[in-house]
């Protein structure tokens, strides 16, 4: 090194301390990118899935084994977000347009503000339909009717269609390939309402989330192949007719319709039943009796706490599960920290109307002294996670703050020597400098032993 330019050595350790610094760090960067640049395509495809596709084409400026890569892959993901719809029909034109046309597409996944009837939406179904797309999921904030008519495709399979605030929608569905529905926050008008679904003839799976039925005669489901129903806060009445299926989910508020199953349901296997703040005790009674088949039944404490309170409706019922092999009971409400709950037992007689059938029948019942704890747990664990990253962070920052400590001591030494070869004619002056330095490398080293010692 130069001893005759005090800043210029200064600046030289300063950076090799932080080069040596950082070193580690770049290469366990490099490690990882190079690990993901060796995956194989498909890999990389799934991972990107989960971005939108305008960040997945600029993959393509990070190096020459990523230029093509995004041209390949079967996701598309596109968002309106923060986009003028000038602005996001350049970008669904510049990627549809890049894209190799000769691999198929698996999903699409769609958001979008405005009329369905704008050109972007139909140029991003039609080129999903013409590649054989299997997945589909669409959000869109339109307050017309959206025409159920826009998806025709023989390759579709799994359909989620999400409305913000709440999607209307007319007309029917006709994929005949379509196994899973999942509609949220949906309205469907139609007095045969049916149709929505009558022509999807492989359908299997349906969820109603949140959704509105506006006809006179509700929504009837009618459907011989349909095998799981979930319905979540359903708003009007709905009827099913579905001698196949096997699974049933509900969850009710308690001023709900409840489900009507006209015809009994042979092949129930599983029902898991959710009503917060149940109060018609009647109406559960004649749910449950609906779905004597089933063999595996969940269902909320505070059901049972509120047949424990109606006993007189059970007292002459017989048991309606026949098949039941597994009950479990948890509760919705919970006790909260320094809270007391007034607490409600289940009644030997309600135990008996659900088990007297199916003798052998395993009961789990889940308190809500267990919920507490459980949630107690969970938090504690994720205080523990947050710790140990807190303690890597700050062992980080302690050996980051203890190499610079380290840094300053060497090159006040080193200072110190080269006095030592200055000519006294310009000595004093740089040794008063010095001085000064070091006092205020003493203060400033010092917090900083401290604060490591805390």
């Amino acid at each position: 090194m130069n001893d005759d330019g005090l800043g210029n050595t200064t600046s030289k350790s300063k950076e090799i301390q932080v080069k040596i610094m950082y070193e580690h760090k770049r290469k366990r960067m490099n490690v990882e990118h190079d690990r993901l640049s060796s995956l194989p395509d498909d890999l990389i495809h799934k991972i990107l899935s989960f971005m939108d596709t305008k960040l997945v084409v600029q993959t393509c400026v990070l190096s020459s084994r990523w230029r093509f890569v995004w041209t390949s892959t079967p996701y598309l993901k596109f968002s309106t977000w923060g986009y003028s719809l000038l602005e996001f029909s350049n970008i669904v034109e510049h990627v549809l347009s890049g894209r190799n046309n000769e691999i198929d597409v698996y999903s699409v996944t769609l958001y979008f503000r405005g009329e369905v009837s704008q050109v972007f939406v139909k140029i991003i179904f039609n080129y999903a339909f013409s590649h054989n797309v299997q997945e589909m999921t669409i959000t869109s904030t339109e307050k017309k009717n959206f025409p159920l008519s826009l998806f025709n495709s023989v390759t579709l399979k799994h359909l989620t269609l999400c409305g913000y605030p709440n999607l209307r929608v007319t007309s029917s569905l006709e994929l005949p390939s379509l196994t899973t529905l999942h509609l949220h926050h949906v309205t469907l008008y139609d007095d045969n309402s049916d149709s929505y679904i009558s022509k999807c003839v492989n359908l299997k799976n349906l969820t109603l989330d949140h959704c509105y039925m506006m006809g006179s005669c509700g929504f009837t489901i009618c459907h011989p192949q349909l095998l799981s129903l979930t319905l979540k806060f359903v708003h009007g009445v709905v009827k099913a007719i579905a001698p196949q299926l096997k699974n049933i989910s509900l969850a009710l508020s308690y001023n709900d319709y409840f489900p009507c199953f006209e015809n009994a349901l042979p092949s129930l296997e599983k029902a898991d039943i959710c009503i917060h703040y149940p109060c018609d005790a009647l109406k559960i009674i004649n749910m449950l009796q609906q779905l004597c088949s089933n063999k595996y039944l969940t269902i909320n404490m505070e059901i049972l706490e509120l047949l424990s309170s109606k006993m007189d409706l059970i007292s002459n019922q017989p048991s309606p599960f026949a098949n039941l092999e597994t009950l479990k009971v948890y509760p919705l409400t919970e006790i909260l920290i320094g809270q007391t709950q007034k607490k409600v037992d289940v009644s030997a007689l309600v135990k008996s109307y659900l088990l007297d059938s199916s003798p052998n029948a395993t009961l789990t019942m889940v308190s809500r002294e267990e919920v507490r704890a459980a949630k107690n747990e969970t938090l504690a664990q994720e205080c523990f996670l947050k710790i140990h990253c807190c303690w890597e962070d700050l062992s980080e920052l302690i050996s980051y703050e203890e190499q610079k400590v380290s840094c300053i001591s060497s090159e006040l030494k080193y200072i110190e020597e080269l006095l030592t070869h200055i000519p006294e004619s310009k000595k004093v002056k740089m040794q008063e400098l010095f001085a000064s330095m070091c006092e205020e490398a003493d203060t400033v080293m010092n917090k900083t032993l401290e604060r490591l010692k805390i």
